[in-house]
């Protein structure tokens, strides 16, 4: 199995329905660009992407960082920017591509699942990716104190044996069926600096964008990792997310140049927008129209496996 540079898109980047100026989110999907007005004719799906410049994009909630491994509020825009995972899947089919991880290999029971990973990544402080962070980083993950999304599968990984430094086995307590949805969502961590994920005080990982600033309930900000191991990418120089929890004050943001994309505007926003020509609407599809439902099987009422599969 071949690696694929980890391609950083629309959807990578914002893994929700959402409205970017087509000059933004069409072909040139990073094109440098500080007016969603000025420049929303710039190029379509065919466009050759532009290097350098800012991305302005607006959301409305807050990162909370002690949930930054629990799927709520800004947690995707960080993760997608400052971190990345051993796997990913493609924006249309659920079918697990190499990441971090360049090759695998699944026992024939199901019990085990050997991973071969790549050797010339680094966090952003320098230092070298090796077997030894994903072993820190799926128990971090399963840790109760995160209440992550898939703690429950992380847990079932029981076994660690580190064979060398871009080669790890995981030794699991029982098969388990969404395996690839875990390394799909697990981020990478540093663990010299983990002990500050709760507080927010930084965020190191090895994707394409290193962590800057946080003005709560105000702004996020990143720039450009220059050491990024997919070569000449990210395009953008930086990207300013702005805290707009007013979903209004969002749509005017987004209209008036003040951003280039948002994230999370009402339905009959979006529509409207998407037929007044120059914004582009892009839906959830394929492998990102995802969602986990979790049964609380103490309860009484659920516990009847028979009332859960009806």
């Amino acid at each position: 199995m071949s690696s694929t540079p980890s391609g950083f898109g629309r959807r990578n980047f914002l893994r929700t329905s959402g409205i970017a100026a087509a000059a933004i989110f069409g072909g040139a999907a990073l094109a440098a660009c500080t007016s969603a007005v000025s420049e929303q004719k710039a190029g379509g799906d065919g466009a050759t992407p532009v290097r350098g410049g800012t991305l302005k994009v607006g959301i409305r909630e807050d990162l909370v960082p002690a949930n930054l491994l629990t799927n709520t509020a800004a947690t995707p825009v960080v993760i997608g920017l400052v971190y990345e995972s051993l796997i990913r899947y493609p924006n249309d089919k659920l079918e697990p591509q190499p990441l971090l991880a360049t090759s695998w290999q699944l026992a024939a029971d199901g019990r085990s699942l050997s991973l071969d990973l790549r050797d010339d990544v680094k966090f952003h402080s320098g230092r070298p990716f090796t077997a030894k962070d994903v072993e820190f980083s799926l128990r971090t993950y399963a840790d109760a104190k995160w209440s992550a999304q898939l703690r429950s599968s992380a847990a079932a990984v029981t076994g660690f044996d580190i064979v060398s430094p871009t080669r790890i086995v995981l030794q699991l307590a029982h098969p388990l069926s969404n395996i690839y949805d875990l390394l799909d969502t697990v981020p990478i961590l540093d663990s010299e600096t983990a002990d500050k994920l709760g507080t927010g005080d930084t965020y190191i990982g090895t994707g394409p964008f290193k962590y800057v600033q946080r003005v709560p309930n105000s702004q996020l900000i990143f720039e450009k990792n220059p050491n990024y191991w997919v070569p000449e990418r990210p395009y953008l120089d930086r990207v300013e997310v702005s805290i707009i929890p007013d979903p209004n004050a969002l749509l005017n943001a987004l209209k008036s140049g003040q951003i280039a994309a948002a994230r999370e505007l009402g339905y009959r926003d979006a529509e409207n927008l998407g037929k007044s020509g120059g914004f582009t609407v892009h839906d959830l599809e394929g492998a990102e129209l995802q969602a986990y439902v979790g049964v609380n099987v103490t309860e009484p009422a659920l516990a009847d496996v028979r009332v859960r599969q009806a």
